[in-house]
Order: structure tokens, then sequence, then C-alpha cells
């Protein structure tokens, strides 16, 4: 009823990371709680302009409240803010 809002993120990891650690996060990130739907990983990239011994780990998140359609500027600060508790919580660095 409600469409969703997608949101990409790429993070750069070591070689050795599970790309499982990122998509658990998201999904028990408290405040995304009740908003975020869905975590894809949908790309893993190995080589240049990524650093040997690393990879590059794309993935699709999707926002949807239940109520409610949310707007782009609502989406927009959980994306944000998602993105900060990430490369606090995880050895990541944010694309």
């Amino acid at each position: 009823r409600f469409p969703a809002v997608v949101r990409d993120v790429a993070v750069v990891v070591e070689a050795a990371f599970a790309s499982d650690e990122v998509a658990r996060f998201v999904r028990t990130w408290r405040k995304g709680a009740g908003v975020i739907e869905r975590v894809e990983l949908f790309d893993q990239y190995v080589g240049p302009p990524i650093a040997d011994g690393k990879k590059s780990l794309a993935y699709s998140i999707a926002y949807r409240a239940a109520d409610r359609t949310l707007t782009d500027a609502e989406v927009n600060d959980l994306h944000r803010d998602l993105l900060v508790a990430l490369r606090d919580a995880l050895p990541v660095e944010i694309r």
C-alpha cells in the first residue's frame, strides 16, 4: 500500500570480512526498527581502484513505514544516520 524507498550503500572492507555482518547490523539497527524492510547484498567487487587485500560490498536497503509513505527527507536522514552508525560499529569505509 505504501511504497518502499530504496537507497544503496557501498563499503570497502578487508577481503576476509563477512558480507553478512553489514546486513546483520542494518537489520538490527535500533533506529531503523519498523522502517527498514530489507537489506540485500547486490555486488561484491575486487580489483582496481579497490586496494589489494580489500573488497567493495554494495547493498540495497528498502525503507517502508506500515502506516504512511515516507518522505525523501525522512529516508535521507535515516540513511545518513545509518551510514554513520555503520562506520562507527564496523570496520568499514563508506564509498
